[in-house]
């Protein structure tokens, strides 16, 4: 039986294999991290593993509103008592993500940190495998966002046709929100005093003083974004 550091490893370069074709020049990082997460999901499934997506973790933190239970892009179950696998997804190396996958490798899990953009400059502990792919995804926005992924006919693109979760947002939000904020993000920005800055909620796409409701408006973006097309 292979060692959880053996294991952790093999399950990282297989995963990465997998996502290495992906190309997500031209996506928006909101269609960069679904295409992401839904190929690695479907890697996942492709082993037999139950997939289940935002499960809660190990971690809790204190915020502002009292204690905050932390949840993981992807938990999957595997069959024959073999430990669970903890997936983060990420589009920079949050610090907050990577001690996630810590607590959840202390609790008998695999652990696996997927980076789709930017060299990962923090240092990764052999517990939690990395599945670096920034430089052959060659991640970069453009303002018309064309599909081109894998290729023209490639099973990914038949699996999940363009989106466009620009659609999901209101006009004028439309030119200042790139990349929605998870709900983690937006409690990892909030300041000493609890608040938050009038600069962090402009590059939300939040006007100021911000309306009643806000936050909740922004995490409910953010699911439907991250949810699975239709097929």
């Amino acid at each position: 039986m292979a060692s959880p550091r053996d294991e952790t490893t093999a399950l990282a370069a297989s995963l990465y294999r997998h996502l290495h074709p992906l190309r997500l020049s031209g996506l928006t990082a909101v269609q960069a991290t679904r295409l992401v997460t839904s190929e690695t999901a479907r890697w996942a499934t492709a082993q037999g593993w139950m997939v289940a997506y935002e499960a809660w973790g190990q971690l809790t933190r204190m915020t502002q509103t009292g204690p905050r239970r932390a949840r993981l892009d992807l938990v999957c179950t595997r069959p024959a008592q073999q430990p669970a696998v903890a997936i983060e997804i990420d589009k920079h190396g949050k610090v907050w993500s990577l001690q996630k996958l810590q607590a959840e490798a202390q609790a008998g899990r695999v652990a696996l940190w997927v980076r789709w953009n930017g060299r990962t400059e923090v240092e990764i502990p052999e517990s939690v495998g990395l599945v670096d792919i920034h430089k052959g995804a060659n991640y970069g926005p453009s303002e018309r966002a064309p599909h081109s992924r894998l290729g023209a006919d490639s099973p990914a693109d038949r699996r999940h046709p363009p989106s466009t979760p620009e659609s999901l947002l209101s006009s004028p939000e439309r030119e200042r929100l790139p990349d929605l904020p998870s709900p983690d993000d937006i409690e990892a920005a909030r300041t000493a005093a609890g608040g938050f800055t009038r600069a962090q909620l402009a590059a939300w796409g939040v006007t100021w003083p911000p309306p009643k409701g806000w936050k909740k408006d922004l995490n409910d973006r953010w699911h439907t974004a991250r949810r699975e097309p239709e097929t």
